[in-house]
């Protein structure tokens, strides 16, 4: 187990100082990390959840959102894609309640596209 001063612990298999391979990040504020980790940093496949209950599930590099994943929102809504940080490259699928939806807006901003999904989906009636 690592813990640094501002109060993040990782716990995995140190070696060299470092966490390498499967291990759980828990940070002060309520986040945490669950998955491969390389030099400390999240590297490979794993899950980050947020105060507040969003998720990500999928690829991660040099401690960054990187590649395939998705995103699950507690309202029941799921945005799955390519993603760079937190922004998506590509939209493969967009859900409400596992019904395919569009409740996201799209938005320029220089020449790049965000993404702002819909956290509450509506209930089904």
């Amino acid at each position: 187990t690592l813990t640094d001063s501002d109060g993040m612990k990782i716990e995995g298999s140190m070696f060299d100082g470092k966490i390498n391979g499967h291990a759980v990040k828990t940070y002060p504020g309520g986040l945490e990390y669950v998955g491969d980790l390389y030099e400390n940093l999240s590297d490979g496949k794993g899950a980050i959840t947020f105060p507040g209950g969003i998720k990500f599930e999928g690829a991660f590099s040099k401690g960054k959102i990187s590649g395939e994943g998705k995103f699950l929102y507690p309202g029941g809504g799921e945005l799955t894609g390519l993603f760079q940080g937190f922004l998506p490259t590509m939209v493969k699928s967009a859900k409400c309640n596992g019904e395919d939806t569009e409740y996201f807006i799209f938005r320029s901003k220089e020449g790049k596209f965000n993404t702002i999904p819909l956290i509450n989906c509506p209930k089904r009636k």
